[in-house]
């Protein structure tokens, strides 16, 4: 559910896995999902015929979380082609973006909280 990653400035995160929530979210005018989410960052699966991101790259992210369309800004990490030919991008949220941070929060938040409900058998 949680991996531990690190980022550049070697502090330790954890980034929560939000596939399975099936968050849909639009990067410029790419449609994907988002697989997860940490306190700096996320990653998406994007599809094959993706704009191709160039690393350091500023893009517009747009997700709907409860009903509210999250507007923001994140810089492009990293991309990576699979195998299927779709896109693994990882994103930085952009440092004034609180709004952005805020909605990945709440979204790692409720995922987790599903999560451990259905390990509890309460669906």
């Amino acid at each position: 559910m949680a991996d531990l990653v690190r980022d550049d400035n070697r502090r330790r995160i954890f980034r929560v896995t939000l596939a399975a929530v099936g968050l849909r979210v639009l990067i410029e005018r790419a449609v994907g999902h988002l697989l997860d989410a940490h306190s700096e960052g996320f990653g998406a699966l994007l599809p094959p015929d993706a704009a191709s991101f160039r690393v350091g790259q500023i893009v517009r992210v747009r997700f709907k979380l409860n009903q509210l369309v999250i507007d923001g800004r994140a810089m492009v990490r990293n991309v990576c082609r699979r195998p299927d030919g779709r896109w693994r991008c990882g994103f930085a949220i952009v440092p004034t973006d609180d709004v952005l941070r805020r909605a990945l929060r709440q979204a790692a938040i409720a995922a987790q909280r599903r999560r451990l409900q259905r390990i509890a058998g309460r669906k």
